[in-house]
């Protein structure tokens, strides 16, 4: 087995952005079960010795993967959601974002996902992103949707649908064109009738 060569003057941080993304590049060719640390090094052109330095065993590598396009997605959505977007540009963002992470190998992302969410921490993260896209619709949405909980149960709703609709994406990619699903939702949610708020009646 050849001998890798690697430069010692590379800058650590620069080692670090290699083994992610040779991880990434190998999670989704063959899923995270089959993939060991040592394919993971040898893909980035590094020692194990490389890696066991950046990361505990595979598991942390999964997790700080998730962390680093956790953190991209999030500060790409804070920059691109304008003052005043509409629910449906919003929609737009994320789901735009969706494909540019998970366009190929869907089962492989699933794989990588449920391996992920089996971790306490990586489950938190996702919660707390979640809640992110959920504050950013939310503040979007037209006020005739009712006061802040109820239009947060609107995004929340919103979002879980999104989410849903990618999933059968998965098992139907023919079934599914998110563009359209999206641009029809955006109609409905600037439609000022579609939601109103219940009335209590007196007794």
């Amino acid at each position: 087995m050849a001998k890798i060569k690697q430069s010692p003057k590379q800058p650590a941080e620069k080692r670090r952005e290699q083994l992610l993304k040779a991880a990434r590049e190998l999670f989704h060719k063959k899923g995270y079960r089959e993939t060991t640390t040592e394919e993971i090094a040898r893909r980035a052109r590094l020692t194990k010795g490389a890696l066991y330095h950046h990361f505990r065993n595979k598991e942390d590598v999964l997790y700080e993967l998730i962390v680093d396009i956790s953190r991209r997605r999030r500060e790409r959505l804070l920059e691109r959601v304008a003052k005043g977007a509409a629910p449906a540009q919003v929609l737009k963002i994320i789901l735009a974002d969706e494909d540019r992470w998970f366009r190929h190998d869907w089962n492989y992302h699933i794989d990588i996902w449920l391996q992920a969410m089996k971790l306490p921490r990586i489950r938190r993260l996702m919660t707390e992103q979640m809640e992110l896209f959920i504050e950013i619709l939310t503040d979007r949405l037209d006020r005739r949707f009712g006061n802040q909980k109820q239009r947060r149960n609107m995004a929340l709703f919103t979002l879980s649908l999104f989410h849903g609709l990618y999933v059968r994406k998965i098992l139907g990619p023919d079934l599914i064109n998110v563009t359209a699903q999206t641009r029809l939702f955006g109609s409905l949610l600037a439609t000022s009738n579609l939601y109103k708020p219940v009335r209590k009646r007196n007794k």
